[in-house]
């Protein structure tokens, strides 16, 4: 078989999705382990020993791929293992939690309100859920250690959220607490509307909007206004799908601001866990407040719960704790049960599928790519009607020809998803976008030709 082979390719696809299959059952069967041996925890285990068993045994049929056929029916196993998982995650999430309180008692007499917890509540630092839990805190230092591209010798405090604009809220609320009430606010143009909707309510007319990846427009806006914060997006979830240099933005900060500059990204359509910054240290007038979404990339498709994650450089980025204390976006404890546990080899594979899958579609289309999670197309006229069209031409050809799409909002998840974004909005003009799944070359072979031809 030639390496260049659909089918040799789709065979190496198979076998990184075993591996990932692998990581996450270990992962959720290893959750479980602390748990009380109820019925339900049982019997939980044993349907995770019967998935791993089921997932061993694909990884060993996937290696005797010779054909279409034989290619398919791995396929048709990969869906339905994958379709498992999602179903156990919400209970084995639930699972975890089920002796647990949202408002633990740190000492008790007869009765039980503490759980699997025994031994782990401390009386006014948590035992209240809604600040802060024993599995928040746990998630959040390996999130630190697995996911966060700033080198360790820079202080990081990083704090679990309940969705990806609750970690925005918070940002916003520490930039609007920790800043003076007359200090200018820059607003990347390239942010997501509900940021750009959130910050224009929160800071009215501090807010200037400009191009954030012009470093000319931005050393001019730096002079001009003197911001006290920035807003941008890492890679733009809107029509021209624009890309920042973070590490450009901040040298550009570093030698022109004239006072302390907190730089709030989000990288939610972040596909690379590499360095976000190059230094070896921060410069002192520059912080970096960091959003990121665990609803998409880090889930691996599964998409069980909302989730978020706010982090910031710099000892007063403790502080944010204290915003996320008061606004209530805290996340529960039965979402980080239900979660991955954050591990950058897996995480990394999957981010590497969906880059190559995008770059493959957007091969035959005529979008925006630029190594993000999805391709935001242009068509002649983007109208709403337009756009409604495309989608339904996409649909009606993929069900003709039992392609599996899906019609929905969200990126990263594991089947491609088409969606017309902003469609009832006043801070962004629709477009279209194309957020490519995890599927096999094979699979996104036959679904490109389809697209084009709509």
């Amino acid at each position: 078989m030639r390496k260049n082979d659909l089918i040799y390719e789709s065979l190496v696809d198979l076998l990184e999705d075993c591996q990932i299959f692998d990581f996450l059952i270990r992962d959720y069967q290893y959750k479980l382990k602390a748990s009380q041996n109820s019925t339900i925890v049982i019997l939980l285990r044993d349907d995770l020993r019967q998935l791993k068993d089921k997932n061993l045994a694909l990884g060993n049929e996937v290696k005797k791929i010779s054909d279409e056929q034989s290619l398919c029916s791995c396929i048709e196993k990969k869906r339905s293992i994958f379709s498992r998982l999602h179903e156990l995650a919400g209970l084995v999430g639930a699972a975890v939690v089920m002796t647990h309180w949202q408002s633990p008692a740190s000492e008790q007499v007869i009765v039980d309100n503490v759980g699997t917890l025994k031994g782990k509540i401390k009386a006014t630092i948590n035992d209240y859920t809604r600040d802060q839990h024993v599995l928040g805190n746990a998630f959040e230092q390996i999130y630190r250690k697995q996911l966060i591209p700033i080198r360790r010798t820079i202080p990081v405090f990083a704090y679990a959220v309940s969705s990806g604009m609750a970690a925005m809220t918070t940002a916003a609320l520490f930039v609007l607490g920790e800043t003076h009430k007359e200090s200018s606010i820059l607003l990347g143009k390239s942010c997501y509307f509900e940021t750009k909707q959130l910050v224009r309510k929160m800071f009215g007319e501090r807010i200037k909007e400009i191009d954030v990846s012009n470093m000319t427009e931005l050393s001019e806006s730096i002079r001009l206004h003197t911001p006290s914060a920035i807003f941008i997006d890492l890679i733009g979830n809107e029509p021209e799908m624009t890309v920042i240099n973070v590490q450009s933005a901040i040298d550009c900060i570093k030698n022109i601001s004239r006072q302390h500059v907190h730089l709030v990204v989000d990288i939610s359509a972040r596909t690379s866990l590499k360095l976000l910054i190059s230094s070896f240290i921060m410069p002192k007038n520059v912080s970096i407040i960091s959003v990121e979404s665990l609803n998409k990339l880090l889930q691996f498709g599964l998409d069980r719960v909302t989730a978020g994650v706010v982090w910031g450089t710099g000892f007063k980025a403790m502080k944010l704790y204290d915003y996320r204390d008061h606004a209530g976006t805290n996340c529960p404890d039965s979402t980080i049960a239900t979660l991955p546990t954050p591990n950058k080899k897996f995480v990394s594979l999957y981010m590497k599928r969906i880059i190559r899958n995008n770059a493959s579609i957007s091969s035959r289309l005529n979008g925006n790519n630029k190594r993000g999670p999805f391709i935001i197309l242009t068509l002649k006229n983007n109208m709403k009607r337009n756009l409604n069209n495309f989608v339904s031409r996409v649909l009606k050809i993929a069900k003709k020809r039992s392609i599996p799409l899906v019609f929905g909002t969200s990126f990263g998840l594991a089947t491609t998803r088409v969606y017309a974004v902003a469609m009832h909005t006043q801070y962004e003009k629709p477009f279209l976008r194309i957020s490519t799944g995890t599927e096999t070359a094979w699979e996104i072979d036959r679904l490109k030709k389809i697209l084009a031809y709509s």
